[in-house]
């Protein structure tokens, strides 16, 4: 029993612990929305007006990479229906903030977020679903993210890495206007400054997202060293280390975002221009989910 209900699985340490894979699956009614839509476009769809699948629009996010209009406009996609036409008022749908029904960017907050970043990319939309989060909003990183769009890569704040080390960092956050908001820009870190393999900057990251202080003081002092040893000072290796300590509080896993905005894209797509299709197929969601009593009325 766990905290008084039955439990078939071990827990999260306990699968660590035993070096066994640890697998999250989550069930979405998103898939089953995107399902309906597409039988439904299926009815009324022609070589002339095609609609993409789910499968569609995975090619071209594999082909175009982060959906950048003007980086897409020599991808022959016309025959799925992907125009650069669609394109535009997709990413303009998902500025306006009026992006009700769509994948992880339906709350208010999220699409007040949404009308000051104005995402044109999909690093853009998934830098949201990062940032959208308790961590980041409590510590300022997003009005951060959003000052440094303005900026055009201003990388300042509250925490910030030595002079040394700023011009190597901000390749690495090039994708994220120069801010550390990836767990994966922190392994990315602790390898170029620190020599880490990729494996001891996973185990850092987990030691420093857990805050499990025994470990981090071990990593404290080899990740100082591996620094001083790369040609780094000794002050230089501790603020950089505060500095990942500070960012590890609150990074986001960047390939679950990927994948959330990629979805997110999805439906955002059919919103914008397939909308009548969209919108029933969002009722239909939202009728599956009522609460009904015996009598079949709605709780």
């Amino acid at each position: 029993r766990v905290k008084g209900s039955i439990a078939t699985q071990f827990n999260m340490d306990d699968v660590d612990y035993c070096k066994l894979v640890k697998v999250d699956i989550l069930g979405l009614s998103t898939l089953s929305m995107i399902k309906e839509i597409e039988s439904e476009t299926a009815k009324f769809s022609s070589k002339g007006c095609p609609t993409p699948t789910m499968s569609d629009f995975v090619r071209f996010i594999n082909t175009c990479g982060d959906l950048n209009v003007n980086n897409c406009a020599k991808i022959e996609v016309e025959r799925s229906g992907i125009t650069q036409d669609s394109l535009h008022r997709t990413f303009d749908f998902f500025a306006s903030g009026n992006t009700t029904g769509v994948f992880q960017f339906a709350s208010s907050g999220m699409r007040n977020l949404l009308r000051r970043i104005r995402p044109q990319t999909l690093e853009d939309l998934s830098s949201a679903v990062a940032l959208f989060r308790p961590g980041p909003l409590a510590s300022g990183i997003t009005e951060e993210y959003i000052a440094a769009g303005r900026a055009k890569g201003l990388q300042g704040g509250k925490k910030s890495f030595p002079e040394s080390m700023r011009k190597e960092v901000a390749a690495i956050a090039s994708d994220t206007r120069g801010m550390m908001i990836y767990q994966e820009h922190i392994m990315k870190v602790a390898q170029r400054i620190a020599g880490y393999t990729l494996g001891e900057a996973d185990i850092l990251r987990k030691a420093i997202g857990k805050k499990k202080k025994e470990i981090m003081e071990v990593e404290r002092t080899k990740f100082v060293e591996k620094a001083c040893a790369n040609g780094y000072t000794k002050k230089d290796a501790e603020q950089a280390f505060d500095t990942i300590e500070f960012f590890a509080g609150y990074g986001f896993n960047k390939s679950h975002s990927c994948c959330y905005a990629s979805l997110a894209f999805m439906t955002a797509w059919y919103a914008a221009n397939r909308a009548p299709v969209f919108w029933a197929a969002l009722i239909n969601d939202t009728v599956k989910k009522q609460r009904r009593d015996v009598r079949g009325q709605v709780k």
